[in-house]
């Protein structure tokens, strides 16, 4: 660990501000050490591209197994939330009388339609997938028990028990 962050990180010079020497470093007492503060440095040092990969890659996937039925899918805005969102639009039209607000209501209107859609079809596609999950599962055990009722016939015409 050291040698590639001494060929890759100006080590010393980092840990010279650490107040720390190159022979406190190479002591066989503090080489553990050394590994850990390199390693917990290195760990800080990528941390800021390793958010940004969690946060483009894991949506990504979160909507790819949905897709694929392996995630259960969110639920569908019910009718109490689309009442309740009706009801802040009016009273902001009320505080906000003389802005046209026609344009941004058909917006949101139109979003919650489109995730209604996308959610009922990520639903059915997760109920298929049971569907088949569970057929798949019915059909193992079947097999299953047939191969043992025929040990077990085979058994009881040898006379073993």
């Amino acid at each position: 660990m050291l040698s590639f962050a001494e060929n890759y990180i100006n080590v010393e010079n980092i840990l010279s501000k650490a107040g720390y020497s190159k022979a406190d470093i190479l002591s066989p007492t503090s080489s553990n050490a050394t590994s850990g503060i390199i390693a917990l440095l290195l760990y800080k040092l990528t941390s800021p591209l390793r958010l940004i990969l969690d946060s483009i890659m894991v949506p990504v996937l979160v909507r790819n197994l949905r897709y694929m039925g392996i995630m259960q899918p969110e639920t569908a805005v019910d009718n109490t939330t689309l009442a309740r969102i009706e009801q802040r639009i009016e009273e902001f039209e009320n505080k906000y009388d003389e802005l046209d607000l026609e344009p941004a209501v058909n917006v949101i209107r139109r979003r919650v339609a489109k995730r209604n859609e996308r959610r009922r079809r990520q639903m059915e596609k997760y109920a298929e997938t049971q569907r088949k999950f569970g057929k798949k599962y019915i059909e193992t055990q079947r097999k299953i028990d047939k191969v043992f009722k025929k040990k077990k016939d085979a058994a009881e015409g040898k006379g073993i028990k």
